[in-house]
């Protein structure tokens, strides 16, 4: 089981090296671009060629890295901040990686859940973001393919599927 562990830099520098085993995405870290809170943790390159949906995530995917000490899932101030940080730099894919998920609308109503923010921000803006949590973490590492599960999280918030 993934463990939580204080060194924020090894977890940015994990996803990272997840992300850089897909063919053309190359990582930018230990890299701050933007200032102070439009920083993002991590950035990928997209070098892709001839993948249609690798390829449509956009030039530059933006990486954020979140790893919770108590049971908070990924919030909608979270995504509207990551979004703000993906707008300014102009990028229109965003990966958060997190332990926890993103909070939903199952038991629940309204716009407070990350869930329904995400919607908005595609159909309003064109901006995918999705989560990466540490039991995908987990299914990668037994062998899930890593571009299948990313093309399943991007069409969940693109089709609602």
């Amino acid at each position: 089981q993934i463990q939580r562990n204080d060194d924020s830099k090894l977890w940015e520098h994990f996803a990272a090296f997840l992300l850089s085993s897909i063919d053309g995405f190359e990582p930018i870290t230990d890299l701050r671009p933007g200032e102070g809170t439009y920083q993002v943790d991590s950035i990928i390159r997209n070098c892709t060629k001839g993948e249609l949906f690798v390829n449509g995530l956009g030039d530059y995917i933006g990486i954020e890295c979140k790893w919770f000490t108590k049971t908070e899932n990924v919030n909608v101030e979270m995504i509207n901040h990551f979004a703000s940080k993906l707008i300014f730099h102009d990028m229109k894919t965003g990966i958060i990686f997190s332990n926890k998920p993103i909070s939903g609308w199952q038991s629940h109503k309204g716009e407070q859940y990350g869930k329904l923010v995400q919607a908005k921000l595609f159909n309003r803006n064109g901006l995918v973001i999705f989560n990466i949590e540490s039991g995908d973490v987990e299914r990668i590492l037994k062998g899930k393919n890593l571009v299948e599960m990313l093309i399943d999280k991007y069409e969940e918030v693109r089709l609602g599927l």
